[in-house]
């Protein structure tokens, strides 16, 4: 089920530069005062992403070493593995929104780590519990997991032939990562998703990663 989300108003794909403003909440999100929020412009640039096809762009055209802002999309026509919970998406340019996330650094981010065998990612690992792949300590002495080589490698293939990153290089980041996720509702994050939709699967996966061999 796919739910086709707009944002109102403000923005129009037409007009690129156009913003959606958003309301400052009442208390510093920062731990400061009240009045280091009138420092802050609280906009998110919907129309300043950039979009990233792993299948066929060079890498590079992600800058190194910037903080930022990125949306994961299923590309039109691809679709994940048949599933016993339905989910129901929000879209992002014409495209299902799969997975919000912000780093110090996105290149290393999505490149390294999202779209890499064996990369430290919340999402691969999400993904990997919801195809229902068993996760593995890496040793006894350690917490972190991660798929057998096999899986590892069927989840790279996917996200690189199913996905793109829409991706914004911003130093104001970490502003925007919750307002875009309670308006985007994306499927694969969890913390800090609070919305109904699929919220029955969000727990499942939960209770999946626990589980590991």
């Amino acid at each position: 089920m796919v739910r086709d989300f707009r944002l109102r108003k403000f923005e129009y794909y037409q007009y690129p530069q156009l913003i959606f403003r958003v309301l400052a909440p009442k208390t510093p999100v920062d731990g400061g005062t009240s009045k280091s929020l009138l420092n802050f412009p609280y906009i998110v640039r919907m129309g300043n992403f950039k979009i990233y096809n792993p299948e066929i762009d060079d890498r590079h055209i992600i800058p190194k070493g910037r903080s930022g802002i990125y949306i994961i999309c299923l590309k039109e026509g691809a679709a994940l593995p048949a599933n016993e919970q339905k989910l129901i998406y929000r879209k992002f340019r014409g495209l299902r929104v799969l997975y919000v996330g912000i780093s110090g650094n996105i290149y290393k981010r999505i490149i390294r780590q999202h779209l890499k065998d064996r990369g430290v990612s919340t999402l691969r690992k999400t993904l990997g519990v919801f195809w229902k792949f068993r996760l593995i300590l890496r040793n006894s002495k350690s917490k972190k997991t991660y798929f057998s080589i096999e899986h590892e490698s069927t989840l790279t293939a996917w996200l690189m032939e199913s996905t793109v990153v829409y991706f914004e290089a911003t130093d104001e980041h970490i502003y925007h990562e919750q307002r875009l996720i309670k308006r985007l509702c994306p499927v694969f994050n969890l913390k800090g998703n609070t919305d109904e939709l699929n919220e029955q699967s969000r727990k499942e996966i939960i209770l999946r990663r626990r589980f590991v061999a």
